[in-house]
């Protein structure tokens, strides 16, 4: 059975849509005489049997994976040949089938229901006498048609997953705006990124590299080669809002040095990043303004973090004033190691004894107390015994 063909940027799925209301004939009857599969609904975004559905429209199998379907928009920051191997399993006639859902989440994910541009709807129905789904307003982030410049609408329809015959037959028609607190400008950018990586026109594959670089113009070097990517991302996040992001599928998430953002930037990171990221990625980095970042105030020094000292010491004292009370009670004596590893503290004090005024001075007496094991200037019966040893002057010295 043969198809309508497509009209230009028009959804795959609208095009079956088309044909059922336009032939009178359920979906699954239509799916069944076309493709020989007994199928209640086919992909909107992307679908499987390309080759049968290409002929089905009379169209070259390629043209129809790129013209009418999300594969170049999903693919278009993949390596090339990763690309390229992906458009062939998607071709091939065998019967193994490839698996859509990795590359049709990648829009469903941002976009949760059905979009039209108002004034492409008034200029479908001119021009033929009906309306149908296009693919640019189906793309993350972009609140904006590139061909009109005005706001898309957004419908109550499900993009993906289990969508009702009713609501999956349905064509462009009622619909609310959906307002951003972004500029025009750019949101124009995301609209213009996304056609270009949708219809694979210029150079829009960056590395970790570029990224670095124009980050580094912008003003994020934290030293001579690192990136104060944890406050990058909290930038990026500020500027298109954590709402937009989300909406898009790009939230900011989880620890500011793992959160996407800041992996996009790292050498390291052996990672690859969904088509609506790197989009915003590139609006951020042509759109931000310059700054300046001070190293002191965002970044704690290297090394190992220190407690604070102050309150420290203060508990320090009091849970020596309690072993000191046991002591005496007990009648035993003890060294300071001794009693600082009871207190579980000897070897912060031992590390950063000048950061432990109070402490020093409560050891300083408890050496010259009868509880130190090792008392610093005798114990009293060898101060009398031994007077100069200790820096005394003798009795007999005294009475004369």
């Amino acid at each position: 059975m043969q198809l309508p063909k497509p009209y230009p940027d028009e959804l795959a799925g609208s095009v079956w849509a088309r044909a059922s209301v336009r032939m009178g004939i359920p979906l699954e009857k239509l799916l069944k005489n076309t493709l020989g599969v007994r199928k209640k609904s086919i992909s909107l975004l992307l679908g499987q049997n390309i080759t049968r559905i290409a002929a089905a429209m009379g169209l070259d199998p390629n043209v129809y994976l790129s013209a009418h379907t999300i594969f170049p928009y999903s693919v278009a920051f993949m390596p090339y040949e990763q690309q390229r191997k992906l458009r062939e399993k998607f071709l091939s006639t065998e019967p193994m089938r490839p698996s859509i859902g990795s590359l049709t989440k990648v829009v469903t994910y941002g976009v949760p229901t059905r979009r039209f541009c108002p004034l492409c709807v008034s200029s479908d129905l001119q021009a033929y006498g009906e309306t149908y789904w296009h693919r640019l307003h189906h793309l993350p982030g972009v609140l904006t048609c590139t061909v009109h410049r005005c706001p898309i609408a957004t419908t109550a329809i499900p993009l993906g997953g289990r969508v009702q015959m009713r609501d999956w037959l349905t064509l462009p028609s009622l619909g609310f705006h959906e307002h951003s607190p972004l500029a025009d400008a750019v949101l124009m950018y995301v609209a213009n990124l996304s056609h270009a990586a949708l219809t694979g026109r210029g150079h829009v594959i960056k590395s970790a590299t570029d990224y670095r670089d124009e980050a580094w113009k912008k003003g994020y070097a934290l030293t001579t080669t690192d990136l104060a990517t944890a406050v990058f991302s909290k930038e990026l996040s500020r500027f298109f809002g954590e709402q937009y992001l989300r909406t898009a599928g790009c939230g900011v998430r989880g620890l500011p040095r793992s959160q996407w953002p800041a992996l996009m930037l790292r050498h390291n990171v052996d990672l690859q990043f969904s088509a609506p990221k790197h989009i915003m990625m590139r609006t951020f980095l042509h759109h931000a303004s310059t700054v300046n970042i001070c190293k002191l105030e965002l970044y704690p020094k290297p090394g190992p973090c220190l407690p604070e000292f102050a309150v420290l010491d203060q508990e320090i004292i009091e849970e020596l004033c309690d072993i000191v009370l046991g002591l005496d009670l007990m009648g035993e004596r003890c060294t300071v190691k001794e009693m600082m590893t009871k207190a579980g503290v000897w070897q912060s004090y031992r590390h950063h004894r000048r950061f432990f005024p109070l402490t020093e001075q409560f050891l300083s007496e408890f050496k010259r107390s009868e509880l130190a094991e090792r008392q610093l200037g005798g114990r009293a019966n060898w101060r009398e015994r031994f007077p100069t040893k200790f820096g005394l002057k003798p009795r007999n010295a005294e009475t004369k």
